[in-house]
């Protein structure tokens, strides 16, 4: 088995570019499937991959079952913007998933029957998942391809797999859009994400209030961290339940606050006060968050609380509403592909059926 941080740039990148490629589509195309027998559009393709991540490194590998309708899969249709959205929140979830694994040890809930020698250990299903990743990678190539060939050529549009606005399949586990105009939205991460900057730019896109969950902290907390002293959960909760408040203030009228909330329980006090809470959690590798601490001159955080707040940190679940981004891109790419997904719409996100397969 090769060193889990090889393994997991190596799926990373591939789901990287398999999102790229689609985005780079648009809504339209990526619907869109060639004129050819048993052809798939672009995100339905992708759609399967991420099926396919969560089916065998979770379901399989671990026994924490991921319901997968995989038939669905094939013909699902959507916005670009939300399922790339799931794709980097799958990025995350893959990582957990193959921390939690042992590459020696027999599948939790192998498939039956259980044919292929893959199926045998933990670390053969790894290497299925980037198998499956690396050859519809390819697919995706060739499909883009094709579909770009077809429309320089052709005047009239493709076939289509279906209406972008059915959501059909696995298109996006946590709605995020609401149906009222200004969102609530709490920008997430650990410290040196950006959450302030790309929290204070995306209340002034949205024109909606903004707070800096940081000025919530009293002093004693201040104290704490300034020496280096990471938080217990007896500190966290009033601070938690000040941030809190605050929201519950903003339901109606929307706002913006940055808060690391690293833990479910600590979001769970949030979405508990304002139900309509939206989680946007910027991620990065440690290296780029701490570089971006140690740079700081005026700021009571650390860069020696980095690693702290990275194993506190609980990525978020499939029934919580948010997603994750990539703290390296600008924060101009960040607030405008925030406003796309809080977009209001009336499209509820599919559920799909437990059927493993």
């Amino acid at each position: 088995m090769i060193e889990v941080a090889t393994y997991l740039r190596f799926c990373d990148e591939a789901l990287e570019h398999l999102r790229d490629m689609v985005v780079e589509l648009g809504d339209d195309l990526a619907n869109r499937r060639p004129d050819l027998p048993g052809a798939n559009s672009p995100f339905a393709i992708l759609t399967h991959c991420l099926g396919v991540v969560a089916n065998w490194a979770s379901t399989v590998n671990l026994g924490e079952v991921v319901p997968r309708d995989r038939d669905a899969e094939f013909t699902a249709t959507g916005r670009v913007a939300e399922l790339a959205a799931e794709t980097d929140r799958m990025r995350l979830s893959l990582a957990t998933w193959v921390a939690a694994s042992d590459p020696s040890a027999p599948p939790v809930n192998p498939p039956e029957p259980p044919e292929d020698f893959f199926v045998a250990t933990q670390g053969g299903v790894l290497f299925h998942i980037y198998e499956e990743l690396a050859q519809h990678r390819g697919q995706l190539e060739i499909t883009r391809d094709l579909l770009r060939t077809a429309e320089d050529s052709t005047p009239g549009p493709a076939p289509r797999g279906g209406a972008p606005e059915a959501h059909q399949g696995v298109a996006c586990r946590s709605q995020l859009s609401q149906h009222h105009a200004s969102p609530l939205v709490v920008v997430m991460g650990v410290s040196g994400s950006g959450k302030t900057t790309v929290g204070a730019a995306l209340a002034n896109r949205l024109s909606v209030p903004f707070a800096d969950a940081d000025d919530l902290h009293p002093e004693a907390n201040i104290a704490k961290m300034s020496a280096g002293i990471p938080l217990d959960d007896s500190d966290r909760r009033p601070w938690l339940e000040s941030v809190a408040r605050w929201l519950a203030d903003h339901q109606d009228g929307g706002g913006v606050a940055s808060c690391s909330t690293l833990r479910r329980a600590y979001r769970d006090i949030l979405t508990r006060a304002a139900p309509t809470t939206v989680f946007l959690h910027l991620h990065g590798d440690r290296e780029v968050l701490a570089a971006r601490v140690a740079a700081r001159t005026a700021h009571f955080m650390p860069a020696a609380l980095i690693d702290s707040q990275l194993a506190t940190l609980e990525p978020l679940e499939p029934d919580e509403r948010g997603v994750v981004l990539d703290v390296t891109e600008s924060v101009d790419d960040l607030v405008d592909r925030s406003v796309t997904l809080l977009k209001p719409s009336s499209q509820p996100s599919s559920q799909p059926s437990t059927e493993p397969s």
